[in-house]
C-alpha cells in the first residue's frame, strides 16, 4: 500500500476515520475538513453529511447545503464543508482560502453509486492539497485489499497521506486501520496526539488480519476473484443486452455496481438519475430467488465464490428480469 509507513487499528472504520480527522487537525494546526456529496465515512455526528441527500433540498450542486444522514443528529457541523465529486476547482476554492484541515473522499464512489473517477481528478486533488497544506484522506474500506493487493491507489497511481481501511482487512474480522506518512502518524507515536479503544488491536482481530495479509501476498485471491467476478460481470451484461435494457456496470471483478437507465454520471446527483425503482425490483426478486444483493447497486464477489454460484446468480437474474417484465 503506497501510503502505508506507519499504521494504526481500531475496531471499526468509522472510528478510524474520527482518529485520522484528529490527527489531521493536530498536523496541520487547522479545523475544517472537506468531504464529498454522496461519500460516506462513518455514522458519527460530524461526518454522517450528505450521504444520501435529496439534491431538491441540497441547492447548489457547486456548493451544496450540508443536511444530516439521520434523527438526532446535531443541527449543524460548523468545521465541515461538503462539496460534489468529481470537481477540482471547488476543491481548490476552499482550500485556497486557508483553513482547510484535511480532504476526505472514497477513491471510487461504491456507496452511493458507483462512480469512478474522472482522468486526473485524483492526482489534481494530491496536487491541491500538498499546494495548501491539507491532509489528503482516502476511504479505503470498500476498495482497500478488494480492488488489489495494495488498494484503489495502487491501481489508481496516487499516495494520500492518510487511509483507512476495513472489511477485506481481515476478511470481515471486527477490525479497521489508519495507515499513513510517517511524520503525521508519529504525533500519536509520540503521544502528542491521543488514540484509543479497548478493542483496538484485540487479539483475534489482529490474527485475522495476518492470516488475511498473508493470504493476499500470494495474490491467488486476488486471480480467482478476477476469474468468476469477470464472469459475473460479463454474463450480467449479455443477459441485460437480450432484454433490451439500458444499463452501465462500472468497477472492478471484486467490487462493481449496477444500474439502470442511466449512463456515464460523473458525481452524486447524476447517479442518483438512475432508475432505482426498478432496480429495487430487480433486488427484490432475486432476494425471492435466494439471492440477496444490495439495494444500492453495489456487487461484491470473494474468493469463496464458485464458478457454480456465478451459473447460479446469472440463471436467477435472467429469472428476475423475466418476472418484472424487462
Amino acid at each position: 500500500v503506497p501510503s502505508a509507513e506507519l499504521v494504526r487499528f481500531n475496531s471499526s472504520g468509522a472510528e478510524a476515520v474520527q482518529a485520522a480527522f484528529r490527527v489531521a487537525r493536530a498536523f496541520t494546526g487547522k479545523q475544517k475538513i472537506i468531504k464529498c456529496e454522496g461519500h460516506y465515512h462513518g455514522w458519527f455526528d460530524n461526518v454522517l453529511w450528505s450521504v444520501t441527500p435529496d439534491p431538491a433540498a441540497a441547492g447548489d450542486l457547486l456548493a451544496p447545503t450540508p443536511l444530516p444522514g439521520t434523527l438526532g443528529q446535531e443541527e449543524r457541523e460548523e468545521n465541515l464543508i461538503v462539496l460534489p465529486w468529481n470537481n477540482a476547482e471547488v476543491i481548490e476554492r476552499e482550500l485556497a482560502k486557508g483553513d482547510v484541515a484535511a480532504v476526505i473522499m472514497e477513491p471510487i464512489m461504491f456507496n452511493t453509486g458507483g462512480v469512478l473517477p474522472l482522468p486526473g481528478y485524483l492526482e489534481k486533488v494530491r496536487e491541491l492539497t500538498s499546494k495548501y497544506g491539507a491532509v489528503f484522506i482516502c476511504d479505503e474500506v470498500i476498495t482497500g485489499f478488494r480492488v488489489s493487493s495494495g488498494g484503489a491507489q495502487k491501481v489508481l497511481g496516487i499516495t494520500p497521506d492518510i487511509t483507512i481501511f476495513g472489511k477485506a482487512l481481515a476478511n470481515g474480522f471486527a477490525v479497521a486501520a489508519l495507515a499513513g506518512k510517517k511524520e503525521i502518524m508519529n504525533l500519536i507515536g509520540e503521544a502528542k496526539v491521543m488514540h484509543g479503544g479497548t478493542y483496538n488491536s484485540q487479539s483475534v482481530s489482529m490474527a485475522a488480519t495476518v492470516a488475511t495479509l498473508t493470504a493476499l501476498q500470494s495474490e491467488k485471491p486476488h486471480q480467482a476473484i478476477a476469474k468468476t467476478g469477470t464472469a459475473l460481470m460479463d454474463g450480467l451484461r449479455e443477459i441485460f443486452t437480450k432484454h433490451n435494457l439500458l444499463f452501465e456496470i462500472v468497477g472492478y471483478p471484486s467490487v462493481f455496481n449496477v444500474r439502470f437507465d442511466l449512463q456515464g454520471p460523473t458525481d452524486y446527483r447524476s447517479a442518483m438519475k438512475a432508475n432505482r425503482a426498478m432496480y429495487l425490483d430487480f433486488a427484490f426478486e432475486l432476494l425471492q430467488r435466494g439471492v440477496r444483493i444490495l439495494p444500492r447497486g453495489t456487487w461484491f464477489v470473494s474468493s469463496a465464490h464458485t464458478d457454480s454460484d456465478i451459473a447460479q446468480t446469472l440463471a436467477k437474474v435472467d429469472e428476475a428480469l423475466r418476472s418484472i417484465g424487462r
